[in-house]
């Protein structure tokens, strides 16, 4: 029997599965100002990749998924994000994530 605990740990491994929702977050998660973040597409783009294909995917894949999901709310016409009603229950797993990094681990990919 699935408990709504299994249900919010799936969808959360769900949106980290992917490196630029993982960027997106960890943005906000170490975002100390007061609620806003602005997102602009080349902060979430390498230098290498099709920048068109990433800012296509930002906005029509992975904004959206993250505000669906409560973790982040985006307002679309002034194109900023903010953390979500649901954003705290990222923070053991952002936090995980954090520890990583430290150790020299990528979160890019």
């Amino acid at each position: 029997m699935r408990t709504p605990t299994d249900n919010l740990v799936d969808q959360i491994f769900d949106i980290l599965r992917h490196s630029s929702r993982r960027r997106i977050l960890m943005r906000l998660y170490h975002h100390s100002g007061p609620g806003k973040a602005s997102i602009e597409p080349t902060d979430f783009i390498h230098e290498d990749a099709n920048q068109e294909q990433i800012q296509s995917e930002l906005y029509h894949t992975h904004l959206p998924k993250l505000d669906d999901s409560g973790f982040v709310d985006w307002d679309r016409h002034h194109d900023f994000i903010m953390r979500g009603p649901q954003f705290e229950e990222l923070h053991p797993f952002l936090d995980l994530l954090e520890e990583s990094e430290d150790r020299s681990f990528s979160i890019d990919g």
